[in-house]
């Protein structure tokens, strides 16, 4: 019995793991703020493989230079040279996502969210970016990852 549970720990972590990822800033944007780690879960390996039909949780821990009433997760992939918006549950990121806003100025947080890949998403590699803005849509950070949906 200790044998099958130990097993199943393993294959959990297996499916969980987390792995704190290179990030490129968006280039051309004044930032409200500043990114300073991004782990993403499950990644075992940069791209990330995200597979379809699972939920990826991302974690962004940054810092706003100001005060933030209200916050929006804005997500989009490059895909044949478009810009094709990544519809999330949640984009509201003082609802459910780990913050409680307002957000004060130079205080360290952490945004946590879950992104469904979704069964019909295409196998792609594609760059994404990721902006977190505020409710007069400025950027309070802004990033580009690569990712491979399998």
């Amino acid at each position: 019995m200790a044998k099958i549970v130990l097993f199943l720990c393993m294959l959990s972590f297996g499916f969980c793991a987390a792995k704190i990822v290179k990030f490129t800033v968006c280039e051309g944007k004044t930032l409200k703020g500043k990114l300073s780690e991004l782990e993403i879960i499950p990644c075992e390996a940069e791209p990330c493989g995200l597979k379809r039909g699972t939920n990826v949780t991302m974690k962004a821990h940054f810092t706003p230079y100001e005060e933030v009433k209200d916050a929006k997760s804005v997500v989009h992939a490059k895909v044949a040279g478009f810009s094709v918006r990544f519809p999330l549950p949640n984009p509201e990121a003082c609802h459910d996502s780990g913050l409680t806003c307002p957000l004060k100025a130079n205080g360290t947080y952490v945004l946590n969210a879950i992104l469904p890949v979704k069964s019909e998403y295409p196998k792609i590699s594609a760059p994404v970016t990721w902006e977190l803005q505020d409710s007069n849509k400025n950027d309070i950070f802004c990033f580009v990852i690569s990712i491979h949906i399998e």
